[in-house]
């Protein structure tokens, strides 16, 4: 079956279309920031390549230029030579943002070493205020229990002190008694009257 030249023409157009409409569709891109410089064996891109440098990375210049060409080191330890227009002094973006990120890890390493040394040293204040009410409870348990054996002390002490005093007491009732009974024989003796002598008796019988 062959097709008229206007059938072809319309069905280009209808294909055209088509492709038209699937790039709309499609979603956008975007070129890589992540350029690669190729390191030449000499001063020329006539050169062996003896590899890539990635663009931002740290290089060491070796003082050697020639036909708009540097030799350098890479952080590989290549040796080679590339256009002196990919060489800054200025640290690149890619590296200041490197740098920038080591440093935010350092600090937030520093940062939590910090927090978890404060969470050691609150626990140990936590820990040194419940000892601390713990020991105060302790001395006013010991202060009281101190008064109370005081006290007790003085009771015992005053209990004591009474014995002794009706201790005496009954001594010196008992004594005064006794020296009274005495007192009183020694006066109903007194009164007594006296037996007789019989006469003409022999005084030794």
């Amino acid at each position: 079956m062959k097709l008229t030249r206007k059938t072809a023409l319309a069905l280009m157009f209808i294909g055209s279309a088509s492709l038209t409409s699937m790039s709309a569709v499609a979603a956008d891109a975007y070129i890589s920031d992540n350029v690669y410089v190729y390191l030449q064996a000499g001063p020329s891109n006539q050169y062996r390549i003896l590899g890539t440098i990635e663009t931002g990375q740290k290089i060491t210049l070796l003082n050697e230029t020639q036909n708009d060409y540097v030799k350098i080191r890479d952080h590989k330890g290549r040796e080679g030579w590339l256009p002196s227009e990919y060489v800054s002094n200025s640290e690149s973006f890619r590296y200041q943002v490197s740098n920038a990120n080591s440093a935010k890890e350092a600090a937030d390493a520093k940062a939590q070493q910090a927090q978890q040394a404060l969470n050691e040293l609150q626990t140990v204040k936590s820990d040194l205020d419940s000892e601390l009410s713990q020991t105060k409870a302790e001395l006013a348990k010991t202060k009281r229990s101190l008064a109370a054996a005081l006290e007790s002390q003085q009771v015992a002490e005053k209990a004591l002190a009474d014995v002794r005093n009706d201790e005496e007491f009954a001594m010196w009732r008992e004594g005064g008694m006794i020296a009274g009974v005495g007192i009183i024989l020694g006066l109903i003796i007194a009164y007594l009257p006296k037996p007789r002598k019989r006469s003409g008796a022999n005084p030794w019988m």
